[in-house]
């Protein structure tokens, strides 16, 4: 299932062309969907993915989707930029367990688009 991933201007930021690989429009993978979470390849869980919402790991919304069907009022669609081509995928490595689920907040997640997939910007 293709998706595309905006941020809370309508800015598509990322996209997955299988509904688990995870690539910036610059052809950088950043992470991948497993199960209901979002992991980046060095294993570190960053966040839950349902209803086409990637969450933070506080349940406050970070990306929207096209299938999205719940969250915070979001902004009108931006045009996706062309594709770059796909850098090779990383190694996964070993993930991390999940945090705990957070309730689900309908605010937009505070943490810079840049920074989404590295874990070190992640609140604990």
């Amino acid at each position: 299932m293709p998706l595309t991933f905006y941020t809370s201007s309508g800015k598509p930021y990322a996209y997955s062309e299988d509904g688990e690989q995870i690539y910036t429009f610059s052809g950088l993978p950043v992470g991948y969907l497993y199960q209901d979470s979002i992991y980046n390849y060095q294993g570190d869980h960053i966040g839950y993915f349902s209803n086409g919402l990637l969450r933070d790991r506080l349940g406050r919304v970070a990306l929207f989707t096209n299938e999205t069907s719940a969250g915070p009022t979001q902004p009108s669609k931006k045009m996706s930029p062309s594709r770059e081509m796909k850098q090779p995928l990383p190694e996964k490595a070993h993930r991390s367990e999940p945090s705990k689920r957070p309730m689900n907040r309908m605010q937009w997640s505070s943490y810079p688009v840049a920074s989404l997939f590295s874990a070190d910007s992640w609140v604990q």
